[in-house]
């Protein structure tokens, strides 16, 4: 069966042919995501959630461009919308251990979230590898040796990315917007 062939029978439905394609497919993507993450239920889950998205979509999904480039587009996307949504909870769950059981600040939940959607708009902005990166060291607490074992880079690789971020971060937000940011994201910038 042709390629052409084979895409159409996957629009049409062919649940085997899908089958097949998550077989080939999803160890490598699967990797992808759990180098992000780190973590083994998460990122079986994510990579569930991309083939059920794609199996629901697959009649208005053009696969004949790159499925390939496709699918690991809509795993990025997801694994990166992961990470931002379990930042946003953190920040969430902080706030309200801070005030026990107080009842929260309209005010502050409007200006946490506002900032936290300039945040995510800057990391999503970044180049992939320095996201990366930054998403490692910030967000998961990695130090710059364990970044550049992991990503096989050098240490003064995994800095100057960083450094590029932060400067990304200050050039794309105010100051105010970086010291209240800063305050809701305790430590990362």
């Amino acid at each position: 069966m042709t390629e052409k062939g084979r895409f159409k029978s996957l629009k049409a439905g062919d649940s085997v042919l899908f089958e097949a394609l998550y077989r080939n497919i999803s160890p490598r993507l699967y990797s992808f995501v759990y180098s992000v993450i780190r973590n083994r239920a998460d990122a079986l889950d994510i990579l569930q959630n991309v083939f059920l998205k794609i199996w629901d979509r697959r009649e208005t999904i053009d696969f004949e461009d790159n499925f390939e480039a496709y699918i690991y587009t809509a795993a990025r996307n997801m694994t990166y919308n992961f990470l931002r949504n379990k930042v946003y909870a953190d920040v969430s769950c902080n706030g309200a251990a801070d005030r026990a059981g107080a009842a929260p600040d309209p005010h502050a939940v409007m200006v946490q979230n506002e900032f936290s959607g300039m945040f995510g708009k800057v990391l999503d902005s970044l180049p992939e590898q320095r996201r990366r990166i930054f998403v490692m060291s910030r967000l998961d607490g990695m130090s710059y040796r364990q970044i550049a074992e992991k990503l096989s880079i050098s240490e003064n690789t995994v800095d100057t990315q960083i450094r590029r971020a932060l400067k990304d971060f200050r050039q794309l937000l105010s100051k105010e917007e970086l010291l209240v940011i800063a305050v809701f994201f305790q430590n990362l910038l």
